[in-house]
């Protein structure tokens, strides 16, 4: 489910699942979930729609608005393509609705609770102050630049240790490159 939302460029919190022989839980109001060791379970399909290939999400076209410009320049200081860091922003921040205020990068503290910045421009800031400026610089092979994010070599920190991470952020590389000559023909 979470690549074909990521392939849509859907934000999984955007998505629900469910049955219309659902349950529904009295004091939520929301589907409760069948259990699964009883019968007759109902076999489900969940799929992420699809805009015309013309068109964007509003939410992509307004990051691309409110952020293109200042990632791509942060890409040009690193030396590395801007589709990278736009697409580890797109995915990091929900397409510019990170969870915490301007949180481009999903920059947070060692137990992963994210930071809150003033401004775009603040977030752009400590990002160049982490180390991840340093150690993505220089990376113009998207599988060099993956790879860097997940290394852990020499007692280096993943950017983020939870499985298939590189998968998502590659597809979300793939979601800018697409997206963004759609939201370019536009302006």
């Amino acid at each position: 489910m979470s690549r074909s939302a990521g392939e849509a460029g859907i934000p999984l919190s955007h998505l629900r699942v469910g049955s219309g022989g659902n349950s529904v839980n009295p004091q939520t109001g929301l589907p409760e979930f069948a259990d699964p060791t009883q019968e007759p379970m109902e076999e489900i399909t969940v799929t992420a729609s699809r805009l015309p290939p013309s068109l964007n999400y509003p939410w992509v076209n307004s990051f691309f608005d409110a952020h293109r410009d200042r990632i791509t320049g942060l890409a040009d200081e690193m030396g590395v393509p801007p589709n990278f860091l736009m697409g580890l922003s797109a995915n990091k921040s929900s397409w510019g609705r990170p969870k915490v205020p301007n949180n481009l990068f999903g920059l947070g503290d060692a137990k992963e609770n994210p930071f809150a910045y003033a401004t775009p421009d603040d977030a752009i800031n400590a990002f160049r102050k982490s180390q991840w400026y340093s150690r993505l610089r220089g990376k113009t092979n998207e599988d060099d630049f993956l790879n860097e994010l997940v290394s852990t070599e020499n007692g280096k920190l993943m950017y983020n240790p939870h499985e298939g991470y590189t998968s998502r952020i590659r597809d979300a590389i793939k979601s800018v490159d697409r997206r963004l000559p759609i939201w370019e023909q536009k302006r």
